[in-house]
């Protein structure tokens, strides 16, 4: 870096102004720092700084093999000139120095050999790369180089052929970065060590990677701790992990999850629809039963329609003989949570938990029939769920939500409605409601659709028809239909 920008400093003056030009370089590392990096990304404050004196300048970095840049190598070893006596001088003055200092320091060292060598951790390292064959033969390749020919490398040599520019030597020690190298023989014995803490793997391979190293470290890491029984015994529980839900319902009512549960020592029974989360509340006066069980869902079935799935958790009541040749009489497919794991019977769980907090704060002793709990139980179906919809307003529910316009008639009270898309339905003129167009002033002639009591009494009401004064169809409201209505006739 410092080379680079010593050399656009140079040759500022054909630089400056240039829409572009390319600067190549043999320090491979350098170009995604020069092309890639912003300043905020380049956290070593020197280089931070150099870049940022070349941010003047537009080009793109390559890499290019050292050997091909010929003519930048010959003229950075090429002496400009000869030297002078005192350039001799000086010379010959620092390597006086330098041979006084190495003399000193092998002096001390020898004298004080057994304190440096202390670390006995060292000291085995050392004895067993002398004694590993693989390692010796590694040490000498660092040093004489890597074979071009990757079938010239010995085979015992692969795994490290692609670490090389990583790898150094320290002695009779091999370094990969600032990671030993540890030999074979000692590799088992290091792998116990580091698993002195009964760490987990993540952690023990941060450890690990601060110190030591050898091919396929982090894969023994694992195996070592999965042989651990006592880290097997007391392994922490599993994640909880994203909600899987199975069954997609298209109407309301086609599948429904219950679950009994206890206020004030009485017990109650809650069944939920798993489409629009409408829940229906049954006192069981303390019988639990599987014969009481059953009443309770026939009655539940008059009144709604028989489901095609029927979820809930693995009481005895539920599993018992009884109740499942009941479910296999009626055609419903029985399925039941896993044994000791609420959370698969999540459904029915979340309405126990709302209706039994309903149930604390209206009617603490447990007696629902007071008007307190009725009045809270309606507003428990309207109020919204996290789709922003309630029970009550299903997004299959009734709403005045969709605009045609009346075509023509098909029988007394019926009528053909074509849809924006081009759908044509027919509809009853209960259905229906008349809706004038912005240009149109509201007036008597506007047909209406009667309300129930109107269709009970014997006044004759006016149906929707064709608008007299728009001389085209009027617009027409249908009201979708959904829960708690039949279901809509379609041509």
């Amino acid at each position: 870096m410092l080379a680079v920008s010593w050399a656009l400093t140079k040759c500022c003056l054909y630089l400056k102004g240039l829409p572009t030009f390319t600067l190549q370089t043999d320090d491979r590392p350098l170009v995604p720092i020069i092309n890639s990096y912003m300043l905020d990304m380049v956290e070593n404050p020197r280089l931070q700084r150099m870049k940022e004196r070349m941010s003047q300048y537009q080009f793109t970095a390559v890499w290019r093999a050292g050997k091909s840049l010929c003519i930048p190598g010959a003229l950075s070893r090429a002496p400009v000139s000869y030297p002078t006596s005192e350039d001799m001088t000086g010379c010959a003055e620092v390597t006086a120095h330098v041979r006084f200092v190495i003399t000193a320091t092998t002096a001390s060292q020898d004298k004080d050999a057994l304190t440096i060598d202390s670390d006995r951790t060292l000291q085995d390292i050392s004895i067993a790369a002398q004694a590993d064959p693989t390692y010796v033969r590694l040490r000498n390749c660092i040093s004489s180089g890597f074979p071009t020919n990757r079938y010239d490398l010995h085979a015992s040599l692969s795994p490290y052929r692609k670490l090389q520019e990583a790898l150094s030597t320290d002695g009779n020690l091999i370094l990969y970065g600032a990671r030993i190298l540890v030999p074979a023989a000692l590799r088992r014995h290091t792998l116990a060590r580091l698993h002195d803490s009964h760490r987990g793997v993540e952690a023990t391979k941060c450890r690990a990677r601060k110190t030591i190293f050898w091919p396929g470290i982090d894969t023994d890491i694992a195996n070592t701790i999965a042989a651990c029984e006592p880290c097997q015994v007391l392994r922490p529980s599993q994640q909880q992990e994203p909600l899987h839900n199975d069954d997609h319902p298209s109407r309301p009512f086609e599948s429904v999850s219950a679950d009994f549960f206890q206020v004030a020592g009485k017990s109650f029974l809650v069944v939920a629809d798993r489409l629009s989360g409408w829940p229906v509340v049954v006192p069981c006066k303390g019988n639990t039963t599987a014969s009481s069980t059953i009443q309770h869902f026939c009655r539940y079935f008059r009144e709604v329609g028989v489901p095609l799935l029927l979820c809930t958790d693995g009481g005895p009541q539920f599993t018992s003989k009884e109740f499942a040749d009941f479910t296999e009489r009626w055609g419903v497919h029985h399925i039941t949570s896993s044994p000791h794991y609420p959370q698969s019977n999540g459904h029915a769980e979340a309405a126990v938990k709302a209706v039994k907090h309903l149930i604390l704060k209206t009617a603490p002793t447990g007696n629902i029939g007071c008007e307190d709990f009725d009045c809270g139980l309606p507003e428990l179906r309207n109020t919204p769920n996290q789709s922003g919809c309630s029970p009550a307003q299903d997004p299959t529910s009734h709403r005045w939500d969709t605009v045609g316009t009346v075509i023509g008639g098909a029988r007394s009270r019926e009528y053909e409605i074509r849809l924006p898309s081009g759908r044509v339905l027919r509809r009853n003129r209960r259905f229906l409601y008349p809706v004038p167009s912005p240009n149109q002033v509201p007036n008597s002639d506007l047909p209406v659709v009667p309300s129930p009591d109107m269709e009970k009494s014997s006044i004759p009401s006016k149906a929707p028809r064709w608008s007299p004064k728009l001389n085209r169809p009027t617009g027409i409201l249908l009201l979708t239909m959904g829960l708690g209505f039949e279901k809509p006739i379609v041509s």
